[in-house]
């Protein structure tokens, strides 16, 4: 059998010479070699250790040798250099197909980035009246975040528009060259580059996201009639938004520089730059591959590589006919949306639409036409296989074998709810009226014993059980998985990064620490003068708890989101902390919930941008300073256009708002104030209160890591690498927010695209997957754009009355009747509270 030798010499470690067959085994590996690469590797379940062996050693960028960091591609190709240098042995490819399918390995450091049509159409979507780009989107999501029903630009969107304007702007801008103190600059340096591009997309999506912590003051304001002066208004902002940006930057030799830390969400954004302004060369053609001699001989033959559509090509005719299809179930045909057959056979039937229902049921009939419904929780084509895998078990566990059990047989009293709904319920079966518990804004005891006690449908409940496992467990799984890979990044530096996108980084200057530092350090003093010159009922030791979560957290959610693509919602355990530690004080809760779970959005936000700019090779410093004006100006410019709102329009925030303007998520961010700051968790799920089995899922989540970290390390080419009880449980807190039903097809899409289709045509799922992703997202981003300004906003809706349209609607899933509706003058539940 031939082989090839990779003689790279051998170690103090006793690391042998590596030799690497044509069926990928390595005949000569020293064992412990194997098992300090097995050790080092085996909490990247992206990377198959199957198809990867140690191939000798390589020196740190510190002089020190270290066995087998950088091991030999067997599964087919070689990106790896085969440098007889011992020190110059570097990947020159990913040894990650997904990123070899959405990232270019090439860079010209010379591009244009930091230009003036960049800094113009970048400006426009952050904050200036006279600009066109991070204004026009601030304003438009801020107007609509309090309209319903509502409509966002996202950063598809922005990433779309912005195309267009940047190659006009390099048509019309004159090419003029100037020279200041002998720099030399011109408005025009030549044709519109994707490394602009991306920063001008960066710069807008922080107009698209808006400032969470601003519900806070929205709430203070209109729901407990508490005047919020400006100023507050400004350091609250700005501190949650640069202090988010502070501890991002802080974590970028962690979740950044490492190759293993793919961030599949980016992949996805990166791939559609990369359709979008490198058209394949000398790809879909038919291609003559001639032998190397000149002379023909009889054993010449013609080859034909695959045709294969360029992949803007494929893009413009998905998205197109994506944009085309979605007016159908969207607006045409309704019921392809919530396609629940057998529930329109059997409308009044509460077992069928229990279990099928598409609107409040467990949605078993896994189907819809509609991508708005398959992409609810993000596209499936973008999370790998084996994290939807332990979602899927979740999935099917819980919510399709424990929620159906629970429900009928009236756990928590939830037969009498809707087995799925985001609102509480008291003792008659409606909806949870907290101005009923309310003394002057404040919470009253003696009303909330007369009323009732919040009742949460079974969803709800368990979404809190799965949230409460979920934190335990990333604390114990991260620790087990991730802790030498900590220890060892915190002693590395770019430079010690030997990955074809981190060495190519290398060309431009990194962004020292102490500026990141700096920035947080200023962030901090605007949240303490925030919390200090109004009254927030917040101690400032629970100020410093709630600031504490996000840098204990945000390194353990990072990792979880830069390798599977899932995120934690910290909301539930910020609320109960902070209503065990200031029980009775709502607007306490809704502050420190505004530090705590907004700062981990917000840090998280900008370390993908940042994982974004270093696929893209955008310098480092011009990322400092493209997020620091934007999430600035940004910041700003929310405050002025919330002011303007509640200065302008009537009756804001309220249900009969003539203009739809009722706020529904400042609504929801209300209720849980009270719930949780009033009411208290005390209440609720202290021993003895009726929610209180739901604690345990803490003692659950901590421990289920420990035994599959220890097979994994026994079995390290086994299954149980794959197992992540962190995403177990995580992947379900979307629901009830959305429905089982958009989950089951996220899951079921999932695995045919990322499992089926990967393994049986891998070529064509590396090249097309993720720009697959991005234009269905981008087909039905832009009809629901159009189709909100055309039918959904003219005269309260031009609507289209047909049986298509409605039979869905009369269903008692879609029109969310329990299997035991309280009766009229009757109550349920606990008899005190």
């Amino acid at each position: 059998m031939a082989a090839t030798t990779l003689n790279h010499g051998s170690s103090t470690t006793g690391t042998s010479d590596a030799v690497v067959t044509e069926n990928g085994l390595s005949e000569s590996v020293d064992v412990s070699s194997l098992g300090v690469y097995y050790d080092e590797n085996l909490g990247d379940p992206n990377l198959d250790l199957r198809a990867w062996r140690p191939s000798g050693t390589f020196t740190l960028g510190d002089g020190s040798r270290s066995p087998v960091h950088c091991p030999e591609y067997v599964g087919g190709g070689n990106p790896i250099s085969t440098s007889t240098d011992q020190d110059e042995m570097d990947f020159d490819e990913s040894p990650y197909p997904e990123v070899r399918a959405a990232v270019s390995s090439v860079d010209d450091p010379n591009m244009p980035v930091n230009t003036f049509r960049m800094l113009v159409q970048s400006y426009l979507s952050s904050g200036f009246l006279g600009c066109f780009f991070v204004f026009a989107s601030t304003i438009f999501n801020q107007v609509l975040n309090f309209r319903y029903p509502s409509i966002f630009i996202t950063g598809t969107i922005v990433q779309l528009l912005s195309l267009p304007f940047g190659h006009l702007l390099a048509r019309i801008l004159p090419k003029t060259t100037f020279t200041v103190s002998s720099h030399k600059w011109t408005l025009n340096p030549g044709p519109f580059s994707v490394k602009e591009h991306v920063c001008i997309t960066i710069m807008g999506t922080y107009g698209v996201n808006g400032v969470y912590a601003m519900e806070s003051v929205i709430c203070r304001k209109v729901f407990y009639g508490i005047h919020v002066p400006y100023k507050h208004q400004f350091l609250l902002a700005l501190g949650s938004q640069v202090f988010g940006f502070s501890l991002a930057g802080m974590l970028r030799r962690f979740v950044v520089w490492p190759a293993r830390m793919i961030w599949p969400n980016v992949l996805a954004t990166c791939a559609l730059f990369n359709a979008l302004h490198q058209p394949p060369t000398g790809q879909g053609d038919i291609v003559n591959q001639k032998p190397a001699s000149k002379k023909r001989d009889a054993t010449h033959v013609w080859r034909l590589k695959p045709v294969m559509m360029a992949r803007r090509k494929f893009f413009m005719i998905v998205a197109g006919v994506t944009f085309v299809w979605s007016w159908i179930p969207g607006y045409l045909f309704t019921a392809l949306s919530m396609f629940s057959r057998v529930c329109w056979i059997w409308p009044d039937n509460p077992t069928v639409n229990i279990l099928f229902g598409s609107v409040t049921g467990l949605g078993m009939s896994v189907l819809t036409f509609d991508w708005s419904m398959i992409g609810y929780f993000g596209s499936p084509f973008i999370s790998p296989w084996w994290a939807q895998a332990n979602v899927a078990v979740s999935f099917i566990l819980f919510l399709w074998i424990v929620t159906p059990v629970a429900y009928f047989t009236n756990t928590f009293f939830a037969s009498h709810f809707p087995l799925t709904s985001t609102s509480a319920f008291d003792n008659a079966g409606k909806r949870y009226r907290v101005r009923e518990i309310l003394t002057n804004g404040l919470f009253d005891a003696q009303k909330y014993e007369a009323y009732s006690q919040p009742y949460l449908p079974i969803t709800l409940a368990l979404l809190y059980g799965f949230s409460f496992a979920s934190v335990s467990a990333i604390v114990v799984h991260s620790f087990l998985w991730f802790r030498k890979d900590v220890a060892r990044q915190f002693r590395r530096t770019l430079r010690d990064e030997h990955d074809i996108h981190s060495r190519l980084m290398q060309s431009y200057s990194e962004v020292p620490h102490w500026w990141y530092l700096l920035t947080g350090l200023t962030a901090l003093a605007f949240i303490i003068a925030a919390n200090s010159i109004v009254e927030t009922q917040l101690p400032f030791w629970a100020l410093l708890i709630s600031l504490l979560l996000p840098i204990i957290f945000a390194l353990p959610l990072s990792i979880l989101q830069a390798l599977a693509n899932q995120y934690i919602n910290l909301n539930a355990i910020s609320q109960l902390l902070v209503g065990y530690m200031l029980p009775g004080r709502p607007i306490a809760s809704t502050i420190f919930k505004s530090f705590s779970a907004s700062t981990i959005l917000e840090c998280t936000g900008f370390v993908m941008d940042l994982k974004t700019g270093h696929y893209m090779k955008v310098p480092p410093r011009i990322m400092f300073s493209i997020q620091f004006v934007a999430a600035t100006f940004a910041a700003i410019l929310v405050v002025l256009v919330e002011a303007w709102l509640f200065s302008h329009i009537e009756d804001m925030c309220t249900p009969g708002q003539k203009a739809g303007f009722v706020c529904p998520g400042s609504n929801t961010f209300f209720t849980a104030s009270v719930i949780w700051g009033g009411v208290g968790p005390g209440r609720l799920f202290s021993p003895g209160r009726l929610y209180s089995p739901l604690l345990w899922f803490f003692l659950v989540g901590f421990l289920l890591p420990i035994p599959f970290y220890f097979l994994a390390r026994k079995y390290p080419l086994g299954v149980w690498r794959y197992i992540n009880i962190p995403i177990f449980f995580a992947g379900l807190q979307g629901i009830p927010s959305g429905a089982p039903i958009n989950l089951a097809v996220w899951l079921l899409c999932g695995f045919l695209g990322n499992f089926v289709v990967r393994r049986k045509y891998f070529e064509r799922w590396t090249r097309y997957n993720y720009v697959l992703s991005a234009a269905l997202d981008t087909g039905v981003a832009s009809s629901f754009f159009i189709m909100f300004f055309v039918i959904m906003l003219p005269k309260g809706g031009l609507e289209l009355p047909w049986w298509g349209n409605s039979v869905w609607m009369n269903t008692r899933d879609a029109m969310g009747v329990p299997l035991k509706p309280v009766a009229e003058g009757t109550t349920i539940g606990l008899l005190k509270w």
